[in-house]
C-alpha cells in the first residue's frame, strides 16, 4: 500500500470507528432504532466497496420485508441492523423464505452495525438458498477489510465520500447534548483527478502529477480552516485583481477598503480572519503599494497561482463559493 493509500485508509478507519463506537453505545442501551436511518449512508458505502448497484427497498415499498436493500441484477440483498443475536438473523431468513424472496436473490447480507459474534447457530434456509456465517454476516471490520484491499482511486473516492457524509451521519446518530452531536457539518468533497481544470492549464504529464499533490494540498489546508475563515477568504478572491508579475507568478490583490464594504465582519474580526489565514500562508499584507493591499497567493511549483488559476477556469462567483467556502473541489472535474 502506498503512503496516498495508506493515509486514505487511516482517515476512512477513524471515520468508520467514530460510528460504530455510536453504534455501540447506542446498543448498550437497548436502543437499536439505528438500521432506517444507517441504509441510505451504507447503500452507498458498500455500492463503491463491493462494486453492486444497491437500491433502498423501502423506498419502493414501507417496511419491505425481510431486507433493506437489494441489488436484482447481481441478486444480493442486505439486511442493515443493529442486534446481532442469532434470534434475529434467523427470524430474519425465515422471513426471506416465507415471501420467497430467493427467487429475487441469490445471497442475502446481515450487516451488524454493531459487532457480530462468533456464531454457531444453525440457520436454516430450507435449501432455497445458501447462506454462509462465516461471510454472510458481516459488520464495520469486515467493510474495513474489504476497502484496505481496494486501489487507490476507490480509497480516495470512499474517503471523499465518508469526508463529506460523516459530521451529518454522526449528528444524526449522536445522543443530543453529546460532544459529537456538536459536529460541525462539512460538505468537502476531494478533488479527483481534477482533469478538467489541468486540461485548461495545459499541464505536462510530468506537471500533471505535481499538480494533483497541490492542489489536494490546497483542499485540504481550506478543510483545516474555520468556515467564517474560508467565507473571508471567497471575498477576497471574489474581489480581487488580477496582479502582473515581472519574472514571477501573477497572483491576486484586493484593497482593505473595498473588502470593507462588502465584509458583514467587524474590522476587529476581519483582522482575526486575515491574520489566520496569514499564518496560514494564503494571503500577506503589502504596505508598500499605492493603496496598500492583501496579497491573495497560493503558489506552486509548477509554475501557476492556483488561486488565480481556478477563479479563472470557474468564472463564476457561485461555484467559486463551493471550491472555497464549501471545499467542494469535484467543480475542478468538469
Amino acid at each position: 500500500m502506498s503512503m496516498q493509500s495508506f493515509k486514505y485508509f487511516e482517515e476512512i478507519l477513524m471515520y468508520l470507528s467514530v460510528l460504530r463506537y455510536i453504534f455501540k453505545s447506542r446498543s448498550k442501551m437497548g436502543l437499536y432504532d439505528l438500521n432506517k436511518k444507517a441504509e441510505p449512508f451504507f447503500r452507498q458505502l458498500i455500492n463503491l466497496t463491493y462494486f453492486w448497484d444497491l437500491q433502498n427497498l423501502n423506498t419502493i415499498q414501507t417496511n419491505y420485508p425481510a431486507i433493506d436493500l437489494g441489488d436484482t441484477v447481481k441478486r444480493v440483498c442486505v439486511q442493515v441492523t443493529a442486534e446481532n443475536k442469532s434470534s434475529k438473523i434467523k427470524n430474519t431468513i425465515n422471513k426471506f423464505v416465507e415471501k420467497q424472496l430467493y427467487k429475487s436473490y441469490e445471497r442475502i447480507i446481515i450487516l451488524i452495525l454493531t459487532e457480530k459474534k462468533n456464531y454457531t447457530a444453525n440457520f436454516d434456509t430450507g435449501g432455497f438458498f445458501s447462506f454462509d456465517a462465516a461471510n454472510d454476516i458481516i459488520d464495520i471490520d469486515d467493510l474495513l477489510s474489504a476497502i484496505e484491499n481496494l486501489d487507490i482511486e476507490l480509497l480516495e473516492k470512499i474517503n471523499n465520500y465518508l469526508s463529506k457524509e460523516l459530521s451529518s451521519v454522526v449528528r444524526l446518530f449522536a445522543d443530543k447534548g453529546s460532544i459529537l452531536s456538536q459536529i460541525p457539518v462539512f460538505s468537502g468533497i476531494k478533488p479527483l483527478e481534477s482533469k478538467a481544470f489541468f486540461e485548461y492549464l495545459g499541464l505536462t504529464d510530468e506537471e500533471l502529477e505535481q499538480g494533483k499533490i497541490e492542489v489536494l494540498s490546497l483542499y485540504e489546508k481550506l478543510a483545516s480552516l474555520s468556515k467564517r475563515s474560508r467565507e473571508y477568504l471567497f471575498l477576497l478572491i471574489d474581489r480581487s485583481k488580477k496582479s502582473v508579475a515581472v519574472g514571477g507568478i501573477n497572483h491576486l490583490y484586493a484593497l482593505p477598503a473595498d473588502i470593507e464594504n462588502y465584509s458583514s465582519l467587524t474590522r476587529a474580526e476581519s483582522n482575526e480572519e486575515f491574520q489566520v489565514l496569514e499564518a496560514n500562508g494564503l494571503v500577506y499584507y503589502e504596505p508598500e503599494e499605492y493603496p496598500p493591499r492583501i496579497e491573495i497567493s497560493f503558489s506552486i511549483d509548477i509554475g501557476v497561482d492556483l488561486f488565480m488559476m481556478i477563479r479563472e477556469f470557474l468564472n463564476d462567483s457561485n461555484k467559486l463559493e463551493r471550491v472555497i467556502v464549501h471545499c467542494d473541489f469535484g467543480l475542478l472535474n468538469g
